[in-house]
């Protein structure tokens, strides 16, 4: 093993108090006293927090070979610490099994290796660990045939079976696997889909998993998986009904005692992704008691990531519903409580303080709702979703509009058109909404201001015709029921 000076140092200072010691005490139980070469330059590094070769070279002596000596405390260091990790690590019990095994063989201890052989089968197949799986039968099939044949003839077929079964499960995982990492990518870059090609690619995609669906020996999380990746397909397509029925299907493998019991990251993402779906498709009489049940699991804490998914989806529900269920105090007390910790997860964080400026806004406090705007400017600039920024922009017209500050609409209005001609894929309804408030800066009376509203909000009932765009006028502020309320004076 060859590692420069600099790497050697930083993995030396890496190493904690305990393996530190394991390394010392195991070096002298081999003859390796603090006088040796190599553990003379252990104890350099260790002290020094700069690497200087020079200085080192000369206090090894003028005979050491520096490079040989570097090198070889570089592979001492990595089995002492390999040793020290052993018995926590099932990966690393399993690969020195693996050896163990090669060097029963070549004893020509064939009984003793098929034993240790089994042993680590048990830790591959119980960690479901599919290429060590299938390595180690094919392995067992080969020791076998150094048994006289009566040994090896009952158990030779068995064995080819459950390679066969291990190999067919590891190519349907590795098809699952890259099938929705594709579809992700698509989520993340192609969304809304306009792209006729991309669309072709897409559904090849869901009828190969269909397809998959039907193998045999196929197991209850590769199922689970393809479901919720034709979940995740349905949902780039915009066809919200076949995504929840396909989503409810991928959930059926949390439907366990185990998983009710401990809550785990997926029980909780699945459920999250459920409700999402549910919003996109505006069944909100579905899923604001779906979020409001998971906010009430003993589970969920403040900070955890789970939290801060929900209260990010709970803040939708409630600025989507506006007057038909709002936030209790004991709801509003605990967002309050979220945004004054440190985000940990950004993206996340950042779509949660724009529903909370939704739910002020929509609550009657402005001067709350630009309070928040003013943060999200001030310390998410460079957030990766350009839409979100763009609806805060849009936001904080809105607002401003409200309070009157007319004199601030033209630059605002200029700097978020600016903003949009830099996202390659806008929504239609994002154009007529800042179209009206160019319009409604000139109205000269309540009368023109509700005429331009309603002729906007005609437009929206012709745009919300796409789905794509219905999609992403749900997952933002209701624009066109503020307008409503406007036109019948509530603002």
């Amino acid at each position: 093993m060859q590692l420069t000076w600099h790497q050697l140092h930083q993995l030396i200072h890496r190493m904690h108090r305990n393996e530190k010691g394991y390394f010392r005490k195991q070096q002298e139980g081999f003859g390796g006293g603090a006088d040796a070469l190599y553990v003379r330059l252990f104890n350099l590094l260790e002290q020094h927090t700069e690497v200087d070769t020079d200085s080192i070279k000369k206090q090894l002596g003028p005979k050491a070979n520096p490079t040989a000596v570097r090198n070889h405390l570089a592979r001492q260091i990595t089995k002492s610490l390999r040793n020290y990790h052993l018995d926590n690590e099932p990966h690393m019990q399993l690969r020195e099994m693996m050896d163990q095994v090669d060097i029963l063989e070549k004893r020509g201890l064939a009984e003793a290796a098929i034993t240790l052989t089994n042993q680590a089968l048990e830790i591959a197949e119980k960690n479901n660990w599919l290429p060590y799986e299938i390595l180690l039968l094919n392995r067992k099939r080969a020791l076998i045939n150094l048994l006289p044949e009566a040994e090896r003839a009952t158990t030779a077929a068995e064995l080819y079976q459950k390679t066969l079964q291990a190999g067919n499960t590891f190519d349907i995982n590795t098809r699952v696997s890259y099938t929705h990492g594709r579809i992700a990518a698509y989520v993340n870059t192609h969304y809304p889909l306009r792209d006729a090609a991309i669309k072709s690619e897409v559904n090849a995609l869901i009828e190969e998993m269909h397809l998959m669906l039907q193998r045999e020996g196929i197991s209850p999380v590769a199922v689970s998986t393809i479901h919720g990746t034709l979940a995740l397909a349905h949902r780039l397509k915009a066809d919200f009904n076949t995504a929840i029925h396909h989503q409810r299907e991928s959930m059926k493998a949390f439907d366990t005692p185990d998983m009710i019991k401990t809550k785990t990251r997926q029980y909780y993402a699945a459920w999250y992704n459920l409700i999402a779906l549910y919003t996109l498709n505006g069944n909100f009489d579905e899923a604001f008691p779906l979020t409001r049940q998971l906010l009430t699991l003993p589970t969920f804490a403040q900070g955890d990531a789970q939290f801060v998914e929900a209260i990010y989806c709970h803040q939708l529900l409630a600025c989507r519903l506006g007057n038909k269920s709002t936030l209790t105090p004991d709801e509003r007390a605990t967002i309050q409580s979220f945004i004054q910790t440190p985000p940990l997860l950004k993206g996340v964080y950042e779509e949660a303080l724009y529903k909370y400026a939704c739910i002020l806004f929509t609550s009657g406090d402005v001067t709350a709702c630009l309070n928040i705007i003013g943060k999200l400017r001030d310390e998410f600039a460079t957030h990766t979703l350009i839409s979100l920024h763009i609806h805060i922009r849009l936001l904080e017209v809105l607002a401003h509009y409200s309070l009157q500050h007319h004199q601030l609409l033209p630059s605002l209005i200029r700097s978020t058109y600016r903003l949009m001609l830099k996202k390659a894929l806008t929504f239609r309804f994002e154009h007529e909404l800042l179209l009206l408030f160019k319009k409604l800066v000139f109205a000269a009376d309540v009368h023109d201001r509700n005429t331009l509203m309603q002729h906007t909000l005609q437009s929206f009932q012709h745009t919300a015709a796409d789905p794509y765009e219905k999609a992403a006028m749900l997952n933002y502020f209701d624009y066109a029921q503020w307008m409503r309320n406007s036109i019948n004076a509530k603002y």
